[in-house]
């Protein structure tokens, strides 16, 4: 019966070609309910280590359904809880810039305060872990979480820009530049691809493919417009150019209020190279930024160490000076540079870990003695 109702529903999806063609609410529901269920029992498959598990929910449910929920599953997987604030705030505004509709613009501070009153419930709390979180929940309506793997069954509604909406003027753009405005908010490779195999023309123009990344009138412009997600696509090309010149510029993404860009530093000033490293040691150990942003320095370093060889040893030198001189005042920052001594695994930080432990200078809720493998632990954090 459940393959047979499966079925119904792919076929509904595909013969979709309107928008007066998207599912009716009762099935959308019923579509989502489905979907929900296979992601709960890929996350438990995942959980049990079934070697066959996605080969077993295509034989249960269906190939394109399933196809779906992983695909949407793995393209919201955080990179490192260091980073996912912006990660989920971009996710935010994504969903927005397509379905945000007559619904207000929740800034980064409005949508923390939106899930701080949703915690209080457990129940819901799994629910937003799992990212199926329905719209009925409180507040979750203007989150949009629920359509987080139902964007192909909802009707588009692009959000019109307030007449009140204030935000800096952009900077102005020419060729080749101007055509990265256009890209909307189109994020996966093939939006990019074309651009990237012409990189010979971007390098000619890299300090103003930097001033697009950091762009505020750009990164605070209203997300239904096309040309706010050109930082995005500006900052993939600065990363395939290799320039660590330009690593330091990319600081300011740090000071943004409503950040949704800064996660993916890591892995840019690693597509940079080495040298990269020095401005964000400079960050880091002046603690230029706040605690969270610190996290991101972290982040990259660790990045950096992990792509470069020749770059572990030092990296594991300073990360344990760094937590010799942490103060207890310093106590998230350095369970930071703890967690990154962590995947470095180099047995030789365990003795800064164990005193700053045993002195009290790490967030434990943050990096907990059960949550460092190299203390013996076998709770893996993430």
């Amino acid at each position: 019966m459940r393959r047979q109702k499966t079925r119904s529903i792919r076929k509904q999806i595909e013969k979709r070609t309107s928008p007066a063609a998207y599912p009716d609410p009762k099935t959308w529901r019923e579509i989502v309910a489905q979907r929900d269920q296979i992601l709960r029992d890929f996350l438990f498959g995942l959980a049990e280590e079934s070697p066959n598990i996605v080969h077993d929910l295509i034989k249960r449910y269906d190939y394109y359904q399933v196809r779906y929920v992983l695909e949407k599953y793995q393209a919201f997987t955080r990179p490192s809880f260091l980073v996912d604030e912006a990660t989920i705030y971009r996710h935010y505004r994504w969903l927005f810039a397509q379905f945000g509709g007559d619904r207000p613009f929740l800034s980064k501070q409005a949508y923390d305060a939106a899930i701080q009153a949703e915690i209080k419930d457990a129940e819901k709390v799994q629910r937003m872990v799992l990212g199926i979180s329905g719209p009925d929940d409180s507040m979750e309506s203007d989150r949009l979480v629920h359509l987080t793997y139902a964007t192909d069954i909802t009707p588009p509604a692009v959000p019109p820009k307030p007449a009140d909406f204030a935000a800096p003027a952009p900077h102005g753009y020419s060729y080749p530049l101007k055509s990265l405005l256009n890209l909307s908010w189109q994020l996966d490779e093939s939006a990019i691809a074309p651009h990237l195999a012409r990189m010979g023309k971007w390098r000619k123009v890299l300090p103003d493919l930097s001033r697009m990344v950091t762009d505020p009138g750009l990164l605070r412009g209203w997300p239904g417009e096309k040309a706010s997600w050109a930082p995005y696509h500006a900052l993939t090309l600065l990363g395939q150019a290799q320039q660590p010149a330009f690593a330091a510029g990319l600081l300011d993404l740090l000071l943004e209020e409503d950040d949704w860009l800064s996660d993916r530093l890591p892995d840019i000033w690693a597509q940079m190279g080495p040298e990269a490293a020095v401005s964000l040691w400079q960050g880091l150990q002046a603690l230029a930024y706040e605690d969270d942003k610190l996290g991101v320095l972290v982040a990259g370093l660790l990045k950096i160490a992990q792509s470069y060889p020749d770059q572990f040893e030092a990296t594991v030198h300073q990360f344990v000076n760094l937590l010799d001189a942490g103060t207890a005042e310093q106590a998230d920052l350095n369970a930071y540079i703890v967690y990154a001594l962590d995947q470095l695994g180099d047995e030789t930080a365990v003795p800064a870990i164990e005193k700053a432990l045993d002195e009290g200078r790490i967030n434990r809720r943050i990096m907990g003695l059960d949550s460092i493998k190299l203390l013996g632990a076998t709770f893996d954090w993430e």
